[in-house]
């Protein structure tokens, strides 16, 4: 019992680090906003929606971050086989932006909250790169599936 008392602090403790390094990706979303060309397109022309998700998952990539979350799925499965873990606490961060989204309009900051709204797609985008999701194509799906209620 002592053992497994054991393991599952060192998941928390593993979870808790990881949750702190995520939180450091608002940082590098905000400098991704800045990136000349992802609100204009490049060239002036718009750019479509699967080229935005993979220059933001290039981004992710550069950085680190899909190695982090990949590495830390892999020691989970390997130990409990509970890779799930790592991918809900990564979801879990979607929350924190919709928060930031919920702040913006009570504090009457009406100019942030288009930032807020890109970083929750942005969150949205690099998880679904991270488990080879092609967005675009669901997001189409849906919509023709919502035109028929």
């Amino acid at each position: 019992m002592r053992k497994v008392n054991e393991k599952w602090r060192w998941y928390e403790d593993m979870l808790k680090r990881l949750r702190r390094e995520i939180i450091g990706l608002h940082d590098e979303i905000s400098r991704l906003r800045k990136i000349a060309g992802l609100d204009k397109g490049v060239g002036g022309s718009p750019v479509e929606f699967r080229e935005i998700q993979r220059m933001v998952f290039e981004e992710y990539k550069k950085n680190g971050y899909l190695e982090r979350w990949s590495r830390a799925e892999e020691l989970l499965e390997e130990e409990m086989s509970c890779g799930e873990i790592v991918s809900i606490a990564e979801v879990g961060l979607f929350a924190t932006e919709v928060v930031e989204c919920i702040e913006a309009l009570r504090d009457a900051e009406i100019s942030e909250l288009g930032y807020e709204l890109a970083d929750i797609v942005i969150r949205v985008m690099n998880f679904a790169s991270r488990k080879g999701i092609d967005l675009e194509r669901f997001i189409i799906a849906k919509h023709k599936e919502n035109l028929k209620r």
